[in-house]
Parts: C-alpha cells; sequence; structure tokens
C-alpha cells in the first residue's frame, strides 16, 4: 500500500465570493481588507489508494506542522488504519510517499518511521508534481470550496469530509497510474520536467 501524506494552508473566508448586485454607474463599494492568516488553516491529510482510507486533520487557525505534531498525527493515523473493520492496514504494509519538508526530515520524526517500521520513499526536491497530493488531491478539494464561502474551520471540516467522500477508489487509481507513467517520464528525461524536453 502507498501511504501519501502531504499538508497544505486553505483559505476557507473567500472574499471574492462577497457580491452584491449594484448599478452600473454606482461607486464600487469598499471591503475592509482582513489579515490572510485569520481566513486560512492548515489542512493535514494522509490517504491510501486500494483500498481507499484517508486520515485528516485540521489545525487551529494560526497554527502550523511541526515534527511533533507530525509524529502524533501518524499515531493517530496507524491506530485508525490498524482498527478498521474492513481491510486493517499496518504501519509494516504501506510505503510513505511524502516531499522533504522540514517536519517529515526532523531528526525526531525518521527514528519514530524507523521504529514504527514505515518505509519512506525517496522524493527529490522542489518536485511537488512527484507528491498525489499537490498534484490531485489538494487541487480537487480546494476547487470543491471554491463555490461558496465558508463560516469557519468547523464548516471547512465537514465540506473536506464530505468532498473526500466524493471520491472514489477508481479514481485514485487512475490518478496514481497517471502519476506512475509521469514519474517514469521524468526518469527517462533524468529529472527534467518532460513539459520543457523537445
Amino acid at each position: 500500500h502507498y501511504l501519501i501524506q502531504d499538508e497544505s494552508w486553505v483559505l476557507w473566508d473567500r472574499e471574492d465570493y462577497r457580491r452584491s448586485w449594484i448599478a452600473k454607474t454606482a461607486p464600487k463599494p469598499q471591503t475592509p481588507r482582513r489579515s490572510l492568516t485569520k481566513r486560512k488553516t492548515m489542512l493535514v491529510v494522509a490517504f491510501t489508494c486500494q483500498p481507499k482510507r484517508f486520515s485528516t486533520s485540521l489545525l487551529p487557525q494560526g497554527h502550523t506542522v511541526d515534527a511533533d505534531f507530525m509524529i502524533k498525527f501518524l499515531k493517530d493515523t496507524r491506530k485508525r488504519f490498524r482498527q478498521l473493520k474492513s481491510a486493517p492496514i499496518a504501519m509494516r504494509e504501506m510505503l510513505l510517499q511524502w516531499d522533504n519538508a522540514r517536519p517529515h526530515a526532523a531528526a525526531v520524526t525518521g527514528a519514530y518511521l524507523d521504529k514504527s517500521g514505515l518505509k519512506r520513499i525517496p522524493q527529490s526536491p522542489y518536485s511537488p508534481d512527484l507528491n498525489l497530493c499537490d498534484r490531485y488531491l489538494f487541487r480537487k478539494l480546494k476547487s470543491g470550496l471554491k463555490r461558496g464561502s465558508l463560516e469557519g474551520p468547523s464548516e471547512v471540516k465537514s465540506e473536506m469530509r464530505r468532498l473526500i467522500n466524493l471520491i472514489t477508489e477508481e479514481e485514485l487509481l487512475h490518478e496514481l497510474e497517471k502519476l506512475r507513467k509521469h514519474a517514469g517520464d521524468v526518469i527517462q528525461c533524468q529529472g527534467d520536467y518532460p513539459s520543457t524536453i523537445h
């Protein structure tokens, strides 16, 4: 099993959806701009494609991921996947795909992974297109959120759960196969982006 993990900021209060009907000749209403930090929260996710299993966490506003949080998240994910009634998954049965962000590369995180038996797939720096979260999942989830403004993190959590439930195992496997093909193209191009090769 591939365990694919990453985190990303989610903008939950979109000012561009605060629209009102005004006459063409009327002056544009002024909307005071608020701090972006107060309008976004960090989503942390880990998932497998077959069987489809998701583990998510939404951090409190203003908080970011560090090594301690990452270890706790992995422990929670391990417990959640092992306790599944249908097709439980153990850590030692998975290969972890994630990037080289500081919480992932920290020595304490590496020590926990070694202890838990979770093997990692090496990933080159600055290669977000080789991670299925950046390449596919976050784009899909955020495009779903763009349809309207949400009132706060609690609504983001429920909306994320709804959007994830709509994703099928077949869709995940299709995206994984596309990633495998892309990775093969990158290897053929000796690490360069295939789109830049003529």
